[in-house]
């Protein structure tokens, strides 16, 4: 299910990843702390609602209303500010890196031997600049959130435990399904990701040299053939697209649909035990309003291992280009 992350391709991006993270780490690190204060203060949010139903509306006391209706506010501003401050900051990190990968690339191109110029496509060296750099952008933006959606679902989880332990359990049941689903769809993700990969760098080469060409390809009224090369490149990038977005179909509504149905029973069984007193009122709105919160980071924790393996294939097409050793022509007096 997970054998994507035990692949050496996996094991060498994820260097690549965490050397990138160095590189960047003060920013990264205010980007993380941001997320994390976030989380706890989505937890604390439906705790202050709790309150205030069951000592305040239901105790009939004024003032433990105002209290926690004051503290909302406060905690809506702050939660605002760290997102903003997140988002920031985790753009800052992905832009960097990005600009850092096209200027390592550009200038490891420079010091390549012409031979490997001649062997190598330019259509695949301006894939690796582009589409790859860009990918790799994408990991770093939304890992920051990726990785505190994992500390809030073990947030929420010991919370919704402790307030009733069989809606609790009934809960939790959904998140390994949720997360094994998202594996077996990495794993088949990541052969397809490759071949969209290398249909673009392929469509990009053909129409680098038929543009570059045009005058020859004019010259011996080759248009036609060039068209279908074109068009032949282009209908593989169609394919193995079409063959991703099939496969997405398949797995991708199982994320939405799964926490759904927790959702509607937690009601149905939530309000039997509110009605009969097993759990209080306010303990039942509280209940709903996590298992609620519980689906985003079920969502993104998803769509991150999702994302997973485009990202590795693209990190380590990049370090192929930036393993290939340079050769220096030497100047003898």
């Amino acid at each position: 299910m997970f054998d994507v992350f035990k692949t050496a391709e996996f094991k060498r991006a994820l260097t690549f990843y965490v050397q990138e993270v160095k590189n960047n780490r003060k920013h990264f690190l205010i980007s993380m702390s941001s997320a994390v204060i976030w989380c706890f203060l989505v937890v604390l949010h439906p705790y202050l609602i709790k309150r205030i139903v069951d000592d305040g509306i239901v105790a009939n006391n004024r003032q433990i209303i105002v209290v926690f209706i004051s503290f909302l506010i406060v905690i809506g501003y702050i939660r605002a500010a760290s997102i903003g401050i997140r988002r920031y900051f985790s753009m800052s990190v992905s832009f960097n890196v990005e600009a850092e990968i096209r200027n390592s690339i550009f200038g490891h191109m420079q010091k390549l031997a012409f031979k490997y110029h001649d062997k190598v496509p330019t259509g695949e060296l301006m894939a690796r600049a582009s589409s790859d750099a860009s990918q790799v952008r994408l990991a770093f933006a939304i890992a920051p959130l990726a990785t505190a959606n994992v500390f809030l679902l073990l947030i929420l989880s010991i919370t919704l435990v402790s307030i009733s332990f069989t809606l609790g359990v009934i809960v939790l049941l959904s998140i390994p399904l949720v997360l094994w689903l998202a594996g077996i769809f990495a794993s088949k993700a990541m052969e397809i990701s490759l071949r969209v990969k290398e249909a673009e760098a392929e469509m990009t080469t053909e129409v680098e040299e038929q543009l570059g060409g045009i005058r020859v390809v004019k010259a011996f009224g080759n248009e036609n053939e060039a068209s279908e090369k074109v068009e032949s490149s282009i209908g593989k990038i169609y394919d193995t697209s079409i063959d991703f977005l099939h496969l997405r179909t398949r797995f991708v509504p199982m994320f939405e649909l799964i926490p759904m149905i927790i959702t509607l029973v937690v009601l149905l069984l939530g309000g039997y035990l509110a009605l009969n007193d097993l759990i209080t009122l306010g303990d039942f709105i509280a209940f709903t309003q996590y298992v609620i919160l519980l689906i985003w980071p079920l969502r993104i924790t998803a769509w991150f291992l999702s994302e997973i393996p485009s990202s590795v294939s693209a990190g380590n097409r990049i370090l192929q280009l930036l393993d290939e050793q340079p050769q220096f022509l030497i100047m003898k007096s």
